[in-house]
């Protein structure tokens, strides 16, 4: 039904269940339930325990977080080598590590890459839609 709406086609929305939205046109209050909770000196001494040390770690001076900044590639060759350096980088930490198993999932992609980069150079089509997107990494150029 959603598709013959996006391509124009009428379409009888009859058949679809309703919803029971109440006098006021908002949803049945008996379908919303609330609790609260009363705040006693049992409650209070574990409020405090928990909220001194997470008030304490909010007022610290944060350390801004440089991230790396990536030019924004000016060909699809320079967007493929990007993207095969990000992914060599992370193989190569994951052999550090010592997690083969993430080392040799990104050593396909890695491949994926150098073959993608092959078929630029020599002006073949590029199957950009198999190709994985490393977070943080630009778009293609077309």
């Amino acid at each position: 039904m959603v598709d013959s709406a996006k391509r124009g086609v009428s379409v009888d929305w009859s058949c679809l269940p309703s919803i029971d939205l109440g006098s006021e046109g908002s949803i049945a209050s008996n379908a919303v339930e609330t609790k609260s909770v009363e705040l006693n000196s049992e409650n209070s001494g574990i409020l405090n325990d928990i909220l001194s040390p997470a008030t304490e770690v909010a007022n610290e001076p944060s350390v801004p977080v440089q991230n790396p900044v990536i030019p924004v590639p000016q060909s699809t060759l320079e967007a493929l080598e990007q993207r095969l350096s990000k992914y060599q980088s992370i193989m190569q930490q994951a052999q550090e590590e010592g997690n083969s198993s993430k080392a040799r999932r990104f050593g396909r992609i890695v491949k994926q890459y150098q073959d993608a980069i092959k078929l630029c150079k020599l002006g073949k089509p590029i199957p950009f839609d198999e190709l994985p997107d490393p977070p943080g990494i630009a778009y293609f150029p077309l």
